[in-house]
């Protein structure tokens, strides 16, 4: 049977900056993807073979064979982390709703990659199931616990509304994700802001990106001339992007009356550090909105409980699976027999062979579940 091996890094281990570096783009997510396979497990270690996208990240590739930054995983221990994080439970907001979506999509370009194979797909499906559970069935990831809400209250602690007469705010957003995406959804349900435009670096992604919410798309010039008039910029790229890099922003700073309010939800960071303190310039950074988030967080011990036991059964459930793996090619053969068997008596004897399929399926399936190859 084979074991599951789980290496990685979270946040209690490693700062922002560092665990920023394994934010791959998809591209380059499906050329390490492959290459992972080269790796070679020796006394509890993996030893990575050189791959390009990965050597290109620095300080990152160095952590994932430092024991005192990065961490190892093995069978079950390893099935249970992957189920707790899609379940947000290690999160550094616990009930974070769209962890999971992260898994999803993980696992969606694994399986492009040709790297997932049936029992990590298995184990996706799992950690995905355990997620949706401790949804419906505790108040972990209750509806208000994820990042909209939270961005939109950061947003109106920042841009108060001073009255029912006063204008909406305006913003603009950049990016067309996952995180682009829940913050659009949010905005438009918001009655004191307004949505101005859509900038993506890809332009077919952002029209059809904006179609979906019946939203303008702003070309780069047309998003730099809104950012002297918008009163706040949602950033939910990948890394940095040039709208908001100090050679762009300062000229605008200098000219505009209110500040402008940037909340840089993108991982790595779009907006350029140097700009971070500058005068007419509110930023707030994804690790702040998280740590505003946990604060105002009011996990209960028995929702932390629920959940737990959730992801243990899970767990448990994908384990008895992954025991009868070594039992399929006589599950198969055995099935076939019986099938060959009432084939022949099915026209003959049609209500005893169907009443006689569903108790011979039944029995065996206790036999196998009982048999611990």
């Amino acid at each position: 049977m084979s074991v599951i091996h789980l290496f990685g890094i979270d946040h209690t281990r490693v700062p922002l900056d560092i665990g920023e570096q394994g934010a791959f783009d998809r591209a380059d997510l499906l050329r390490l993807l492959p290459a992972l396979r080269g790796g070679v497990i020796a006394d509890g270690e993996l030893k990575w073979l050189p791959t390009e996208p990965l050597c290109r990240q620095g300080p990152l590739a160095c952590i994932l064979n430092d024991a005192d930054k990065a961490f190892h995983l093995a069978g079950n221990a390893a099935v249970q982390h992957m189920l707790a994080v899609a379940a947000s439970l290690l999160s550094q907001v616990p009930g974070d709703t769209h962890i999971a979506g992260q898994v999803a999509a993980a696992a969606e370009a694994a399986r492009e990659a040709g790297t997932l194979g049936p029992i990590l797909e298995r184990l996706a499906k799992a950690a995905l199931r355990a997620a949706k559970r401790v949804r419906r069935e505790t108040g972990l990831m209750a509806d208000g616990m994820g990042m909209g809400p939270s961005m939109l209250n950061s947003l109106r602690r920042c841009l108060p509304h001073p009255g029912r007469c006063a204008r909406r705010k305006r913003l603009i957003v950049l990016g067309t994700g996952q995180v682009a995406s829940e913050a659009v959804k949010h905005l438009l349900l918001a009655p004191d802001f307004v949505i101005a435009g859509i900038w993506a670096r890809d332009r077919r992604r952002a029209v059809r990106f904006a179609a979906r919410f019946d939203l303008p798309v702003l070309t780069e010039r047309e998003a730099h001339r809104a950012l002297s008039t918008v009163d706040g910029v949602i950033g939910a790229c990948r890394g940095r992007v040039p709208l908001l890099d100090a050679a762009t922003l300062r000229p605008i700073l200098d000219k505009r009356v209110e500040p402008l309010l940037v909340l840089d939800l993108g991982v790595p960071g779009n907006l350029d550090p140097v700009c971070a303190g500058s005068d007419g310039l509110q930023a707030i950074f994804l690790d702040q909105l998280q740590r505003h988030m946990r604060d105002r967080l009011q996990v209960t011990a028995g929702d932390v409980a629920g959940a737990e036991q959730i992801i243990a059964a899970e767990a448990e459930r994908f384990g008895a699976w992954e025991r009868q793996l070594p039992l399929q090619p006589i599950r198969a053969e055995v099935y076939a027999s019986l099938e060959g068997v009432l084939g022949k008596w099915r026209d003959m004897q049609p209500a005893a062979v169907r009443h006689l399929r569903i108790a011979l399926h039944r029995t065996l399936e206790q036999a196998f579940a009982q048999l611990n190859p």
